[in-house]
């Protein structure tokens, strides 16, 4: 019963969507939803970044991704977006490039593409998230959050992190932003 979770007190509304949604991330600034998609292993070749106005779920803007560079024999596939971001102050939306090693930054307003970044920059790169003019990223079960600076669209430096736990090395996963409390929460999938 829905009524029992509380979704009784919101109003619900509903749209299809392209396949393998994989994250979103809202802005009121700007109005919208950004949603990332991908589909299947590498190389992949369906991916998009969907805008969206976030009261009545309209697209409203849909890209797909540049192609990317060939791996050794294989095809590269497209630069499939997983993580996404938004920079609201300067109009970018931030999008981790997982199977390349690299993130992207796209105008929020029709979502062209502002800078590509080269491949293999960020191990595995999963979330991004912006505060104060810088992207942060989290490169999976290595010890690294890479920073990027959103107005020079360059890399800032890594934050590397160390576990508390004996003979633990910290594996980064998620990545959540307290920006009133100027403090990055990072998970650790290594250690614990």
């Amino acid at each position: 019963d829905l009524g029992d979770m509380g979704a009784d007190k919101f109003d619900v509304v509903s749209q299809k969507l392209v396949p393998g949604l994989y994250q979103v991330a809202h802005s009121s600034k700007l109005g919208a939803v950004f949603v990332t998609s991908a589909v299947g292993r590498p190389p992949v070749e369906t991916s998009q970044l969907v805008k969206l106005d976030d009261k009545t779920l309209e697209q409203l803007a849909a890209v797909t991704p540049a192609d990317a560079p060939a791996r050794g024999d294989r095809d590269g596939g497209v630069y499939a977006v997983y993580g996404v971001g938004i920079e609201e102050d300067l109009g970018q939306v931030w999008v981790t490039n997982t199977r390349q090693n690299t993130v992207a930054v796209y105008s929020a307003d029709d979502l062209s593409l502002i800078k590509q970044f080269d491949a293999d920059l960020v191990p595995h790169p999963r979330d991004v998230v912006l505060v104060n003019g810088k992207a942060y990223v989290s490169a999976t079960f290595v010890p690294e959050v890479h920073v990027f600076d959103a107005e020079t669209l360059e890399p800032a430096g890594v934050i590397t992190l160390t576990s508390g736990a004996r003979r633990g090395e910290f594996g980064t996963g998620g990545l959540a932003l307290d920006a009133a409390g100027n403090a990055l929460f990072v998970s650790s999938l290594g250690s614990n």
